[in-house]
């Protein structure tokens, strides 16, 4: 699995909202750099997620159940289920 931040440029479109555009920047200083003195369009930071094939991503799907179901375990319940 890849993991790819990137900061997407978000045109505004002069009313409520904001629409995706080209281009984007892998930094942050980069992309305002671009912007300048527009202060109506914006970069938002992105995460990308790139998997090798289908059984990389059930694994890694996997493995987030199994920290979030580990994350609401009291320390308690972790010692009776021998985890500390």
């Amino acid at each position: 699995m890849k993991k790819i931040e990137y900061y997407q440029f978000m045109q505004w479109d002069g009313g409520d909202r904001h629409y995706s555009k080209d281009p984007a920047f892998f930094i942050k200083a980069d992309a305002d750099a671009y912007l300048g003195d527009n202060k109506y369009d914006r970069f938002d930071k992105k995460t990308v997620y790139i998997y090798e094939s289908v059984d990389e991503y059930n694994e890694a799907k996997g493995e987030e159940v199994k920290e979030r179901a580990l994350a609401k375990l009291t320390d308690v319940e972790k010692k009776a289920l021998g985890l500390i």
